[in-house]
């Protein structure tokens, strides 16, 4: 039996999610799934022998193009474990037809832009 877990999420973190999320809203996707308390939550990867491991997008929606997976772009404690995440979804939201977006708050899309050059991560890259 799974449980959900629930993400602790900073005061901070939680302030660019909201404008994370209106920035989706505003550009007319649909069924719109995100970590945020008022949504429902999207769904969870993990590999099969390390459950602890679960990757969760911040946001998923659709649009008519297909699913969209949709990240706030911060620096991370780990960024290996970020790059990981960032890599998966971008693979998901090719296979899904859809794109994947890197929201990027004031100050962080230097570094955002460095990470997607230096792996070359198929993203879109959107300041909120």
């Amino acid at each position: 039996m799974r449980f959900a877990v629930k993400i602790n999420i900073s005061e901070m973190d939680q302030k660019y999610l909201d404008q994370a999320l209106e920035w989706v809203k505003s550009r007319g996707f649909t069924n719109i799934k995100s970590i945020h308390d008022e949504f429902e939550s999207p769904a969870e990867f993990s590999r099969q022998a390390e459950e602890d491991d679960s990757m969760k997008p911040a946001i998923t929606a659709l649009s008519t193009g297909g699913k969209n997976y949709i990240e706030v772009a911060v620096k991370a404690d780990n960024m290996q474990r970020q790059i990981t995440k960032w890599k998966l979804f971008s693979v998901m939201a090719a296979r899904k037809g859809g794109k994947f977006y890197l929201l990027t708050p004031r100050g962080f899309k230097a570094y955002t832009e460095g990470i997607v050059k230096e792996h070359n991560l198929n993203a879109v890259i959107k300041s909120i």
